[in-house]
């Protein structure tokens, strides 16, 4: 049997289990970030995929648009793991590095980490993102590496003590302090730097709801019964998403 559950439900419960406080959990999760990714992308991986993930994929900005539209013309073929468990970049060093993406998204061409962040008062923390980025190129091996943020509202964006930071500059300045960490062999340093911005592409929550309501205006199979169901679970991610907003 698979040590990590093949549920993202069952995968959420893990992650509560050790984070020691399920206390705060007590609101059905109102406004944790892990939540509200596992209740919007389950979802998401259930609708029809051309229509709904892959409109979101293809109307992703920043530098790493052209990989987030390459993952979405693949969008069929795509298999979609919510909090899959760590990543590490340092394992056998006495002090070990690793990430914990809220999901992963690979297709024959493009690998993608997934990272959302909570609707209100969400930051990063300051090595997050470069630690991020260099889990991404380390694990894409041939295919186009991209880190997919989903974002409150469009940068800048917190980081944690550093106020609000353009995407590049928050991977940029803990980008060397972190490499210097890692134990995978990556390229120099000013060509990780250089790179950064075609690695990287954002949406925001409040463009993933419109584009699912879009998604919904004249849906028709001609088959109630399925167009009831992409209905109902359409609804239920704007809900989840109005929810912890």
């Amino acid at each position: 049997m698979p040590k990590v559950s093949p549920s993202p439900l069952g995968r959420l419960l893990e992650e509560i289990s050790w984070e020691g406080n399920a206390r705060h959990y007590r609101e059905g999760g109102r406004g944790f970030e892990n939540v509200l990714t596992a209740e919007v992308f389950q979802a998401l991986d259930f609708l029809p995929r051309a229509r709904f993930l892959g409109r979101i994929l293809e109307g992703a900005l920043g530098g790493g648009s052209e990989a987030s539209r390459l993952l979405s013309r693949e969008v069929e073929l795509l298999s979609f793991s919510l909090l899959p468990g760590d990543i590490f970049l340092a394992q056998h060093s006495a002090a070990q590095l690793w990430v914990q993406p809220d999901g992963v998204i690979e297709s024959p061409s493009v690998y993608c980490l997934l990272e959302a962040k909570r609707i209100k008062r969400g930051a990063f923390q300051p090595e997050q993102l470069a630690r991020e980025y260099l889990a991404v190129v380390q694990e894409a091996g041939l295919r186009r590496p991209l880190l997919l943020l989903i974002l409150p509202s469009a940068p800048p964006i917190a980081v944690s003590r550093n106020g609000r930071l353009e995407i590049h500059e928050a991977v940029a300045r803990w980008l060397e302090p972190v490499l210097a960490r890692c134990e995978h062999e990556f390229p120099p340093l000013d060509r990780l730097l250089q790179d950064i911005d075609s690695v990287i592409a954002y949406t925001t929550w409040p463009a993933v709801a419109g584009i699912i309501e879009d998604g919904l205006k004249n849906f028709s199979t001609g088959d109630p019964s399925v167009d009831g169901s992409v209905a109902r679970i359409a609804h239920a991610v704007l809900g989840a998403i109005r929810w912890h907003g």
